[in-house]
């Protein structure tokens, strides 16, 4: 009589079927440790490669600063960028205003997060000084604005930068109240300005400036 003997097989664990979040920093397990140790040193090589290309003058931070300078903010008070009419630019400036405001659009889409973030917050805050600038960075592409990531504060960023660009029609109520501050002010709008979602930290920004210009006056 033949006995047919079967050896029960054994499955192991291949490298095809070990979950690929086995060293994710957020997983629990040992590959928790040597996840969050290279979370940490990807984070560390961005700010090295940060700070090389600002000390090379390249990056998102020192092409905002030659905007800037080619508009003369340093030169203006807060008062003069809301009351002076935008100054007209030569051919070449104009041509140099919107080759840098390109370069900085397309530092939004660097490979590296922090470089993405960092553009973004330089583009928020030329659009929210400067309404030429603003005119210029609504004429880049845009496209470029869409999120390659998806962590929470690259989202907002993006956000921020798209409205402060797009969302004249805030920029232009609280450019008029700080110009015009004996004006009958609508409430209503100043109220929904706030509220929305979108527009609220633009017009926190102005607010901001309305009181630290009431403050230099002694109000």
């Amino acid at each position: 009589m033949s006995h047919n003997y079967r050896t029960p097989l054994i499955r192991t664990d291949t490298s095809s079927s070990v979950s690929t979040n086995a060293t994710a920093p957020n997983q629990p397990g040992p590959g928790r440790l040597v996840g969050r140790l290279f979370d940490r040193l990807g984070k560390r090589i961005e700010s090295l490669l940060n700070k090389r290309a600002s000390n090379l003058g390249t990056g998102p931070v020192p092409v905002a600063q030659e905007i800037r300078s080619l508009r003369r903010h340093r030169e203006l008070t807060l008062l003069e960028r809301y009351s002076m009419p935008p100054r007209k630019l030569s051919e070449g400036e104009a041509k140099t205003l919107k080759k840098l405001c390109n370069k900085l659009v397309k530092y939004v889409r660097s490979e590296v997060l922090s470089t993405q973030i960092s553009a973004l917050e330089e583009v928020t805050a030329l659009a929210m000084d400067d309404l030429v600038i603003r005119a210029v960075f609504a004429e880049c592409r845009l496209e470029y604005f869409e999120p390659k990531y998806t962590e929470p504060n690259l989202l907002l960023s993006t956000t921020k930068a798209l409205c402060s660009i797009k969302d004249t029609a805030t920029h232009e109520l609280w450019s008029t109240i700080i110009l015009r501050p004996k004006l009958e002010l609508d409430w209503q709008t100043i109220g929904r300005s706030f509220r929305d979602p979108d527009s609220s930290f633009i017009a926190a920004r102005h607010l901001s400036n309305l009181l630290q210009l009431a403050i230099a006056d002694g109000i």
